[in-house]
């Protein structure tokens, strides 16, 4: 039977079972009894716990002293000095010593009722160099605003506009004028029904029959842009029945006052033209011609534009 083989030397001491590193803390002896041994008795007034104990006791005592003594009334002793530690009483007697005596020291004093006279005191002055220059700055301020006042009045607008709604009626009729036929313009039939200016000498009211009325169209002329006029052939509007502004070339309309058309020219006046409307009759009667079923709505604004009621058609 052979022998079994050495270790290799350094496996020896992983294989030798009586050689142990030692632990890294020394093992307790056991305990020769499992009871546990009862604690040692403390020496009375020598231990913390004593101490501690003595010191909750006596906060406690202190505490509940303080809150009896907060509940009943201060009633200081004639000894009691603030300066002294005397305790509880002491300390109490001296905090309300001190408030009486604080009392005594700043009397209260009332209050003087507010005035206009001490309200406007309290205001700064201000001195007249500051109000002069405060003005000044005002005036500055307004002018680069530039202001503007919106009048009682509006403007009445073009001639040839209608100046109310819905009670008006227009119709379409063919301008026969060889000349151009300016909006606003008081019209008649020539003998071929087409529409023309009011004028002529013996021309009578009842041949009125509307105002030509203002439509968007191109201007007929490079110099006179703000004047608008129907040309010969053209279809124009008839503005027979209702409100509608024209130029009163002459007199002061009113309302309800009576409408004048001119018919002849007058070289007196040069601004008064065939086929405009008027407020009085000229001083030739034979030149202007008084008609009828139409007044003047109102007056007339800065440019001389007045509201035209025509009440009755005519001439349909």
């Amino acid at each position: 039977m052979t022998a079994a083989p050495e270790a290799a030397p350094h496996l020896r001491r992983k294989l030798n079972p009586q050689k142990t590193h030692s632990p890294l803390w020394p093992k307790l002896p056991p305990a020769e009894d499992s009871v546990p041994p009862a604690p040692a008795e403390k020496p009375a007034g020598n231990s913390i716990d004593a101490k501690l104990d003595a010191i909750l006791n006596a906060v406690t005592t202190l505490v509940k002293a303080l809150s009896q003594k907060a509940q009943e009334p201060v009633q200081p002793p004639a000894d009691a000095d603030p300066g002294k530690d005397d305790g509880v009483d002491g300390l109490l007697a001296g905090i309300t010593k001190a408030h009486r005596t604080a009392q005594h020291r700043l009397p209260t004093v009332p209050a003087a009722p507010a005035t206009k006279q001490s309200v406007k005191n309290r205001r700064p002055r201000m001195t007249h160099s500051t109000r002069t220059s405060i003005r000044r700055l005002d005036r500055m301020a307004l002018s680069q605003l530039n202001p503007q006042i919106i009048g009682a009045e509006m403007e009445h607008g073009f001639a040839g506009s209608y100046a109310r709604q819905p009670d008006m009626i227009v119709v379409t009729r063919p301008v026969g004028e060889k000349e151009p036929l300016p909006f606003g313009m008081a019209l008649m039939y020539d003998a071929n029904g087409a529409v023309v200016l009011m004028q002529g000498s013996g021309v009578t009211a009842d041949r009125f029959a509307g105002v030509a009325g203002r439509e968007m169209r191109s201007a007929l002329s490079y110099t006179d842009q703000n004047t608008g006029a129907y040309t010969t052939g053209n279809a124009g509007s008839v503005f027979q029945r209702g409100s509608i502004n024209v130029l009163c070339q002459k007199g002061t309309p009113k309302r309800g006052g009576a409408v004048y058309v001119r018919i002849i020219k007058n070289t007196s006046l040069p601004n008064a033209v065939v086929g405009g409307f008027e407020a009085e009759a000229d001083s030739t009667s034979a030149n202007t011609v008084k008609l009828t079923g139409c007044q003047w709505g109102g007056s007339a604004d800065a440019n001389g534009v007045a509201e035209l009621v025509i009440l009755t058609r005519q001439n349909v």
